[in-house]
């Protein structure tokens, strides 16, 4: 209630409620800050109880969100850790637990962390409220927009010639200078490029990458994970 203003979440609690009672799928997405990372534990008890699924992303610092709010890289990794011991813990289909697209990559301690490249305008597409096109919903930023379907219909905004050229014409010399040396780069394409463009002010850069913070970090080579992570 701290973002959503008081009494919102018992309204959200009986919307679940209603849902489930109707045996409707439901998801419940967290967005995960400074503010409520260490309650993660805590919302599992809760929310396995409601038998719905559960996707945790990064709150990223843009519109009213503050960047000092933002998960540090070991607060990144430790809800990672946290996604990861869930997933074996539990069986999917009793609390199936997600990490969005900003969660990776190529980790070579947490399981099932390839990835193919942002998927913006090449396999996916958001519109907003106000009728504008954009690859990912999760790029607040006005450039972003391609288009309006007020203005354009869907498919020529969808065919333009230059339409999402920041993933579309991608190639090698794309990568910025956090991924320019990885040996996965061409194939991750620099992560997630919400998060790569509103950290860094560039595509293809995206600094919160787990195989770049156990390199960083030594994660792998002196098994600190214990020791960093407690609240686990």
């Amino acid at each position: 209630e701290l973002i959503r203003g008081k009494g919102t979440f018992e309204k959200t609690v009986k919307a679940i409620d209603l849902l489930r009672e109707r045996n409707i799928q439901t998801t419940v997405i967290t967005t995960v800050s400074k503010l409520n990372f260490r309650d993660l534990p805590k919302m599992k008890e809760f929310l396995f109880k409601k038998e719905v699924n559960w996707q945790l992303q990064v709150a990223m610092p843009f519109g009213n969100f503050k960047r000092e709010q933002m998960l540090s890289k070991e607060e990144f990794y430790a809800t990672a850790l946290f996604i990861a011991k869930e997933r074996i813990k539990n069986r999917f289909e009793d609390l199936p637990v997600i990490g969005a697209h900003c969660y990776g990559y190529y980790s070579e301690i947490l399981p099932g962390c390839e990835w193919n490249g942002c998927q913006a305008g090449i396999s996916s597409i958001g519109i907003t409220s106000d009728g504008g096109i954009v690859g990912c919903l999760s790029m607040g930023n006005d450039r972003f927009i391609e288009g309006n379907v007020r203005d354009k219909s869907l498919r020529e905004i969808w065919e333009g010639p230059n339409s999402f050229e920041y993933n579309r014409k991608f190639d090698e010399t794309k990568l910025g200078p956090n991924c320019r040396n990885c040996k996965y780069g061409l194939k991750c394409r620099g992560g997630c490029n919400s998060m790569s463009y509103t950290l860094t002010g560039r595509f293809h850069n995206d600094p919160y990458c787990f195989y770049a913070i156990e390199k960083e970090k030594g994660l792998v080579k002196e098994g600190v994970l214990s020791k960093i992570f407690p609240f686990l």
